[in-house]
């Protein structure tokens, strides 16, 4: 697992009012063709339309994948000034709430990952808003914050500067490729220990004409105004916009920290297509080299790999192309009848150009996690330049089963039209940690299973940034909770709200015996019809910061010890058990058997003996403190009272454990 990246949270703003995994993936499998004419609130279509190509100033298209509100923005939230955002690139808001979402969806809470090494990779192509402030001679509209608002750097230094990221941060642009060559970039980063955790993916917003009339005048884009990829009817793609990124660390990070896991990246690769026939026609020869590289070092052989996500864009030259060059490699060593299943995403959303990667990505960790693959939209004749059944390929255009048992293989294709080429492999996950609910972020094995009991009592706390919000969001989670199978998952729900969630400054707790009675008070709350409603089973304001001392932790002496001590906790939570194995094994070390005397006791009145009860306390707090830290929770000030004072000494860093587990031990047996 030390070799493979785990994709453990994602966020995306998608065309189709895809605003998150959950509504992508039903809008996939429904076949929505999410583009649409252009937005009039963008530029005017009657002006900047012809259907004739070639005309100057002119597109041949009036079609678009457009993400609705994509000038709506919370900026108070990520305390940036009204002014300042008015500045700021839509794309660059964009990415800071979706890369809040994903790390929500992840279970990981933003503000434990402040100072720490998270690296941001997000690829970037367009600039329209850049040229709509300081592309015009007169430069009237260039202030302040014009620079860091509209420079395509800030697309990424933006996310880690309001974050508070101290990993590598850097946008790349690669064209289409950009977003997938961020991720390798990503998987890089995690594999070589520069980075403990990665924030990767793209973003595009079309917002002025200038690019859609360049790429028309070159013959890219569809007069028809939809992405026919691999179809005899293609005639080019259709732009489109939105932002997708995953969280990322590697795989045996993510098990240790008990992360929820939609796909593992078993390998990433890029190249460049070299002096190819054309700067902007893809090689095949540079594709099927780089498919063999990302196989080579995934270890897996061709045949294996069960669906290609193509870049798919729908143009007559590049799709045959790429068509051969995805079959000519996978269908080495293939039996007949097992075809590789190959779609795009940019039938339904358009081709989001420095997004496209990521978007794909997305697609084939859910293809991979759901085992199942979404209809191929406006296929009805084939390519006559694509042999399907000599590539051993097949692209389904109904929703497409995959086998439902063992380890499944995908692979993301995608190149820019500069040349810059990007490949991924990824494999289905079903250990621990794999099928979690979208709401309900990571599980890590300290939530009891099972359903409510009739004596249970739940407590569901919610935050946000102001009044209002906490409301709609109590609301949203009420009619969450009155779902039927959410009821059944209520701990997990209560769990991740309480452990995985940032608690913001308006803050409210629902209670009740069942997921009915806290859901039927959380939309009695948020319609506002009662301030205090459903008998008293809402409580909420608006907390502090000066109503918040100081956390102090105070390490016990002799007396609270007993037999079994932490044994539940030692085998129902990794991160608690992990913990104390390596105090334990520090005991080892001395020859000090703490681990066999402590677990393997034969009387219950062993714990009474000083010898091993003093480390048997220490070796406890030290777990415990090591294990609220990894929840975020960490001491203002350590206090320490007799058999107490080494783990306090060593919690407030005065000596390093080995040091602590001696003094510890020498006391005891003294």
């Amino acid at each position: 697992m030390s070799d493979s990246v785990a994709i453990i949270g994602i966020g995306c703003r998608f065309p189709g009012n895809a605003n998150g995994v959950s509504e992508l993936w039903k809008m996939l499998m429904e076949g929505t063709d999410a583009v649409s004419e252009v937005f009039p609130e963008r530029w005017s279509v009657e002006n900047f339309y012809h259907p004739a190509r070639g005309v100057i100033g002119k597109s041949v298209t009036r079609w678009a994948g457009q993400v609705e509100d994509i000038d709506r923005f919370d900026c108070e939230f990520f305390g940036i000034s009204p002014r300042e955002a008015s500045l700021m690139d839509p794309q660059q808001r964009m990415l800071l709430e979706v890369c809040w979402e994903a790390m929500e969806d992840a279970g990981e809470i933003p503000e434990a990952w402040r100072g720490r090494k998270v690296g941001v990779f997000v690829g970037g192509f367009a600039l329209d808003y850049m040229l709509m402030q300081i592309g015009l001679k007169e430069l009237y509209g260039v202030e302040p914050h014009t620079a860091t608002g509209c420079m395509m750097t800030l697309l990424a230094n933006r996310l880690s500067y309001c974050y508070g990221f101290t990993g590598p941060s850097m946008a790349i642009d690669t064209a289409c490729s950009s977003s997938l060559v961020a991720i390798h970039q990503a998987c890089n980063s995690l594999l070589s220990g520069e980075s403990e955790m990665a924030i990767a993916g793209g973003v595009n917003a079309l917002l002025s004409p200038g690019m859609t009339v360049a790429e028309s005048r070159a013959g890219m884009l569809s007069p028809t105004g939809r992405s026919r990829a691999f179809d005899a009817s293609a005639d080019g793609y259709t732009r489109g916009e939105g932002a997708g990124l995953v969280v990322l660390k590697r795989a045996d990070r993510a098990l240790a920290d008990g992360d929820s896991i939609y796909a593992l990246i078993r390998a990433s690769a890029s190249n460049h297509d070299g002096h190819s026939e054309g700067l902007t026609v893809p090689s095949g020869e540079a594709q099927m080299a780089l498919m063999r590289e990302a196989l080579h070092r995934a270890e897996i052989r061709p045949d294996q790999i069960v669906y290609a996500e193509a870049h798919g864009t729908g143009t007559p030259v590049g799709d045959p192309i790429e068509a051969r060059a995805i079959g000519e490699v996978l269908r080495e060593g293939r039996k007949p009848g097992a075809e590789c299943l190959m779609g795009s995403i940019k039938t339904n959303i358009g081709h989001t150009e420095a997004a496209a990667g990521v978007a794909g990505l997305i697609k084939t960790a859910m293809v991979l996690k759901n085992r199942q693959v979404p209809p191929h939209l406006h296929l009805k004749n084939v390519n006559p330049a694509i042999d399907l059944n000599n590539l051993c390929l097949r692209i389904p255009t109904e929703p497409a089963n995959l086998p439902q048992e063992g380890e499944l293989y995908a692979c993301v294709n995608s190149f820019g039209f500069g040349g810059a080429n990007a490949h991924v492999i990824l494999s289905s996950w079903e250990g621990e940690g794999s099928g979690k609910p979208e709401s309900a972020g990571r599980g890590n094995g300290s939530v009891p299973e099972g359903k409510e009991s009739s004596d249970s009592r739940w407590y569901l706390p919610l935050s946000a940034g102001d009044e209002q919000s906490l409301r709609a969001m109590a609301r949203e989670m009420g009619e969450y909770l009155e779902e039927k199978d959410v009821a059944d998952r209520l701990a997990d729900v209560c769990a991740t709200a309480s452990l995985h969630r940032q608690h913001l400054k308006w803050r409210l707790c629902a209670h009740g015996n069942n997921a009915s009675e806290i859901a039927k008070a959380l939309v009695s709350f948020g319609n506002e019809s009662s301030a205090d409603p459903e008998g008293a089973r809402v409580r909420y304001g608006e907390s502090s910061d000066h109503d918040s001392p100081d956390l102090v932790f105070v390490y016990t002496g002799m007396g609270p010890q007993w037999h079994d001590m932490g044994r539940s906790l030692y085998e129902g939570d990794v991160v608690f058990s992990h913990a104390l194995d390596e105090v334990l094994d520090v005991f080892e070390q001395l020859n000090v058997p703490l681990r066999k005397r402590w677990f393997d006791a034969e009387s219950e009145h062993d714990m009474d003996e000083t010898e091993l009860a003093q480390p048997a306390n220490f070796a406890l707090q030290v777990a415990l403190t090591k294990w609220l830290d990894h929840h975020g929770i960490r001491p203002d000030v350590c206090v320490g009272h007799s058999a107490g004072e080494p783990a306090a000494a060593w919690a407030a860093g005065v000596f390093s454990l080995e040091d602590a587990v001696r003094i510890s031990w020498a006391r005891s047996h003294l």
